[in-house]
C-alpha cells in the first residue's frame, strides 16, 4: 500500500503499491510517476559565470560581480587567468613578476603587452563588458611591441658584452678598468639570467594558458 489516495475522481481508497491509484482502478490508469524531492548539495553553474584562475586555484563568478572579481585577482602572486567566453578557447591571462598581459584565442596568442596589474584590470574589464573603441588590440596591428622589446634587449646586451671584452683586454687585474669590467660581466649574467628565467618560469598548457 502507498501512503498517497487514489488520483481517481471521488475515491478515497489509499493506492496500490505508489502507482498512484487504488487496487480498483489501478487497470484503468495509467501510472503516476513518483517525485522524491531531494535536496541537492550541488551548485548550478550559470552560463553567465566567469571562470578564472588564481595561481592555480580555479573558481567561477557571477558575470555582474566583476569588481569583486577584480579584488580577487589582485591577490595572485605569479598568475591569474580569466576566460572570455563560455568555452575556454578565448582567454586574458597576467603574469605578475614579468608585469605582461596576454590575450589567447584558439590556442593564439592575439596580443601582448607588459603593463601594471591596474592597467590590466582595466584592459580585462573592457574585454569582458564588450566595451571597445575602435579595435580589440592595444595597438596598431603594424606595431610588435614584444618584438622590439627583444631586439633591443639583445642590443643591449651584445654592446655591454663588447664593452667587457675590450675593458678586460686593455686593463690588468689591478686596474679600475678591469674592476668595471669584472661589474659587467656580472650584469651580463643577470640580464641573461632575468630575460630568459622570466620568460620560462610559468607553465602553460596545451592551449597557451598559464597553469601551476
Amino acid at each position: 500500500m502507498g501512503k498517497r489516495k487514489c488520483a481517481a475522481v471521488n475515491c478515497n481508497a489509499l493506492e496500490f503499491r505508489s502507482v498512484g491509484y487504488c487496487n480498483r482502478h489501478k487497470n484503468f490508469y495509467p501510472p503516476l510517476e513518483v517525485i522524491i524531492t531531494k535536496k541537492s548539495s550541488i551548485i548550478h553553474s550559470n552560463d553567465s559565470d566567469i571562470r578564472y584562475d588564481i595561481d592555480g586555484n580555479k573558481n567561477r563568478i557571477n558575470s555582474k560581480r566583476i569588481d569583486k572579481l577584480l579584488l580577487l585577482l589582485k591577490s595572485a602572486k605569479r598568475y591569474w587567468v580569466v576566460d572570455l567566453g563560455k568555452d575556454e578557447d578565448e582567454f586574458v591571462q597576467y603574469a605578475v613578476i614579468k608585469g605582461e598581459l596576454e590575450h589567447w584565442d584558439d590556442s593564439k596568442k592575439i596580443e601582448s603587452k607588459k603593463m601594471k596589474m591596474e592597467e590590466a584590470f582595466e584592459i580585462l574589464e573592457s574585454k569582458l563588458l564588450g566595451n571597445f573603441t575602435e579595435s580589440t588590440k592595444w595597438w596598431d596591428d603594424e606595431e610588435d611591441l614584444e618584438k622590439k622589446g627583444g631586439i633591443s634587449q639583445s642590443l643591449g646586451i651584445i654592446s655591454l658584452v663588447i664593452f667587457v671584452v675590450l675593458v678586460l683586454l686593455v686593463g690588468n687585474d689591478d686596474s679600475f678598468l678591469w674592476f668595471l669590467g669584472k661589474l659587467g660581466g656580472d650584469a651580463i649574467c643577470g640580464l641573461i639570467i632575468l630575460g630568459g628565467g622570466a620568460l620560462t618560469s610559468l607553465n602553460r598548457s596545451s592551449s597557451g594558458k598559464f597553469k601551476k
